[in-house]
């Protein structure tokens, strides 16, 4: 007969596997007809292990209710070597189950080359400095105790596990069972289960990448990523209570009932319309006709497109008239109208398509359209995009696309496969952007704007999910940032032989909580730096 240990480690892990089902399931109604074929091999896989849970713990005299979620229900009889029906003893789950208070706050999982950080800074942060309750192995694993059982006591018995990234912790693949046991219990990140640290930089795998990373690997940063991880702790620690319902039973929320972060930005409360870069509309502007405006065919050296009113504002206000001309022109061209002037020191045509990359009216025709006419030098998309990281980027932040990547087509097997061909930005327009250190562009609470350089996954869904934004950055981990007209942008300059760039800032986070207070700011520290780099007379040289 089992101690109560096994049996206790038993119920905790089919706690787990319980709650990782019941978001597989509601992720997959969500998804309806989208959803991935792997999605239901998961799910059967989840189902036969807790069969399997249950089977061993009504062997020994443990009845545990059954759940609809557990699939196809197994009998309540345990037969003898001889066929006969012998009955159980049954012990209800719920006398076995850990109460909240005997958690630990964390257990640390390491490599042991990095067992003498763990020991000399990490510990001492935690226990002597900040009084949280830790969990190592040199020291808390009982001696004798299969080690597999010493794991699984310790990551059932902890708030939240406390991964040490480096690159020999990610070859491990003890550690990597280590990681996949604490996600298990909390995949979509909602309880901070899992918390990982980068010592050294390494490349996690796509389960770790996708959440949010505490990165030690720069010296001027670590003192301040390190209180970040504390303040996760401690959030995890006040929650413990807050996470059981008054029959002890574990309550973890449903996709559907996951609800954003409380703090939707980092941002204080501001008033738009008070800001120097707020302006709605465009200056003075002239109609003229196409045979009027035909001395500008193939003379204007830059295209800029955006897609909504926030954009095509921030972008038109710092455009100036043409030389020897008053105001900015308005031509019509086919299902397009174009607005000539200059931008920086470049004769420019603007534009406004409609949302997405594919469609009537949308960036990848409109992009064509506007190339055969004017032929660019450069086309730019200038505009707003969803963060993907909100530990290391702010609302604001400008990001400046090396590669588009879409991620609509995949092939929906037992596996996805992406289909989607990544297509690099233009090396010299990239190079440009890239060096503008001199760039200042302030947001409303007075700190600068940054830049963030890098992969834009680009596709026809308006995101606002956090399910969906993590399995799309679980697909993506090294992306920055999304959006919707890349695809098109990309695809019709790479058609055309046309150099482009994609330069969009973060308006908001695609969780669940989109909303368009932001676009103006964003739209605005996107345009001024593109503006910046193309008040560059050489800007454009050998491009």
């Amino acid at each position: 007969m089992p101690d109560q240990e096994s049996i206790r480690g038993q119920l905790n892990l089919l706690d787990t596997l319980r709650k990782r089902l019941r978001i597989q399931i509601n992720q997959q109604k969500t998804l309806g007809a989208h959803a991935p074929a792997y999605m239901q091999l998961e799910i059967d896989n989840a189902q036969e292990q807790i069969r399997k849970i249950k089977a061993y713990l009504l062997r020994n005299g443990v009845h545990v209710e059954h759940l609809a979620e557990d699939g196809e229900e197994e009998t309540s009889e345990i037969h003898t070597a001889s066929g006969q029906a012998q009955p159980t003893n049954p012990v209800a789950a719920s006398q076995l189950e850990n109460d909240a208070s005997d958690l630990a706050d964390v257990f640390i999982s390491y490599h042991p080359a990095d067992k003498a950080w763990v020991r000399q800074t990490l510990l001492p942060l935690l226990e002597q400095q900040n009084g949280l309750r830790a969990i190592v192995d040199w020291r808390d694993f009982e001696i004798g105790v299969p080690k597999v059982m010493n794991v699984e006591k310790a990551v059932m018995g902890s708030r939240s596990t406390l991964i040490v990234l480096t690159s020999e912790w990610v070859q491990s693949e003890w550690n990597a069972f280590q990681e996949l046991l604490a996600s298990t219990a909390d995949p979509s990140g909602v309880q901070r289960k899992l918390l990982p640290v980068m010592l050294r930089a390494c490349t996690p795998p796509p389960r770790i990448a996708m959440r949010d990373i505490a990165d030690l690997t720069d010296p001027d940063e670590r003192d301040e990523q390190l209180q970040r991880l504390m303040r996760s702790l401690k959030r995890s620690q006040s929650k413990g209570s807050r996470l059981t319902d008054a029959g002890g039973e574990t309550q973890l929320p449903l996709p559907s009932e996951l609800a954003p972060a409380s703090k939707t930005d980092d941002l204080p409360e501001y008033d738009v319309t008070k800001q120097p870069w707020y302006i709605q509309s465009l200056p003075p502007l002239q109609r003229v006709t196409q045979a009027e405006a035909k001395p500008w065919f193939g003379n204007m050296p830059v295209l800029l497109l955006t897609v909504n009113e926030n954009e095509f504002f921030a972008v038109g206000r710092l455009l100036q008239p043409l030389p020897e001309q008053n105001r900015i022109l308005q031509v019509a061209f086919g299902n397009e109208t174009y607005y000539l002037g200059r931008y920086g020191t470049y004769n420019t045509v603007l534009t406004k398509t409609q949302m997405g990359s594919v469609g009537l009216g949308a960036t990848m025709l409109a992009t064509q359209h506007a190339q055969d006419i004017w032929k660019p030098k450069a086309t730019i998309a200038v505009g707003v995009a969803f963060g993907m990281n909100r530990q290391k980027q702010q609302i604001g932040d400008v990001l400046i696309a090396k590669e588009i990547i879409p991620y609509n087509p995949i092939r929906a097997g037992a596996t996805i496969i992406e289909r989607g061909q990544r297509l690099a930005s233009d090396a010299g327009l990239f190079n440009r952007f890239e060096h503008t250190y001199d760039w200042r562009f302030e947001r409303p609470d007075g700190p600068l704007c940054r830049l963030h350089k890098g992969t834009i996954i680009s596709g026809e869904e308006l995101v606002d999910s956090a399910e969906r934004k993590a399995t799309l950055l679980q697909r993506f981990p090294e992306a920055i940032g999304g959006e919707m007209e890349g695809t098109g942008l990309s695809a019709a300059s790479f058609y055309d032989r046309r150099p482009w760039i994609l330069i969009k800032a973060i308006c908001d986070w695609a969780d669940g909580a989109k909303h368009g207070k932001h676009q103006p700011l964003a739209a605005a520290a996107a345009a001024s730096l593109v503006h910046h780099v193309l008040s560059d007379p050489d800007a454009l040289h050998n491009i």
